[in-house]
């Protein structure tokens, strides 16, 4: 990327998303999103950096104003995107939860999910893949009890 202006066209989506999904705040999404990409040098810029400043900036903002990110807790707005996929997060740990949306959101591999929350790409691999696991399980308990009505045996076409 040669100009800010091309990096924002770029990654703007991606940054206010991720900041969304973390804050579930569009006033405090736009206004990180603002901040990253002027604080950030166009050129050798890339898509994880921009992610990393974003969740940083995020992350301080709540911790000035000492609350948690809501990824990290409830998940309280009714607007986010990909609500579904995010409900689905519900039953994981924080960190699980936060890595298994760097990876299946935005596609990311695990040495970039790794620079963006400063650990081992080690513990990116054990953990998500664990919190990958771990949604597995769930969506198959889903399946289980959608397969009919309690009470109701199946319909056999007889």
């Amino acid at each position: 990327m040669n100009s800010l202006d091309e990096l924002y066209a770029a990654y703007r989506e991606d940054v206010y998303r991720l900041v969304y999904i973390l804050t579930g705040d569009r006033a405090v999404s736009e206004s990180v999103t603002q901040e990253v990409f002027y604080a950030s040098p166009a050129a050798g810029t890339s898509r994880v950096r921009l992610l990393a400043d974003a969740r940083e900036k995020a992350l301080s903002l709540f911790r000035r104003e000492r609350r948690g990110l809501p990824l990290h807790g409830p998940l309280p707005y009714k607007d986010a995107p990909d609500l579904d996929f995010l409900d689905t997060l519900k039953p994981l740990a924080p960190r699980g939860r936060e890595m298994v949306v760097y990876h299946i959101l935005y596609g990311l591999p695990y040495p970039d999910i790794a620079a963006i929350l400063s650990i081992s790409q080690e513990a990116v691999s054990r953990e998500c893949g664990q919190a990958l696991l771990a949604l597995d399980m769930v969506a198959r308990r889903k399946e289980e009890f959608s397969c009919g009505e309690v009470g109701r045996p199946p319909e056999t076409g007889l």
